[in-house]
């Protein structure tokens, strides 16, 4: 995959569009630990490169392409939740703190 518009790319999680996302190798480690989306997608290992071939990251990424509706598969007041952090940290909206 080729990008244009990032220097570096650092997301762990991102929607290219409706069914189609890019996760990162922890994020696409925990989808399959956790179960979760079984047999609602196919992957693809990919490496990420700017117009000029250099690596736009040192994390792998995946790209999950769905074939079956993946809010249908998750039951959202089950899941587990992230808290935000106490603290700030560089880069992270104000908004974010409790």
């Amino acid at each position: 995959m080729i990008t244009k518009s990032l220097p570096k790319l650092v997301v762990d999680f991102d929607i290219i569009d409706t069914d189609t996302w890019l996760v990162s190798e922890r994020f696409f480690n925990l989808i399959i630990e956790e179960n979760l989306l079984a047999s609602t997608y196919e992957s693809s290992k990919l490496t990420l490169i700017s117009h000029q071939g250099k690596p736009v990251s040192n994390k792998q990424y995946y790209l999950l392409r769905f074939f079956k509706r993946y809010d249908d598969q998750i039951d959202f007041d089950k899941s587990p939740s992230i808290k935000p952090p106490k603290k700030a940290q560089v880069g992270m909206p104000p908004n974010l703190l409790q």
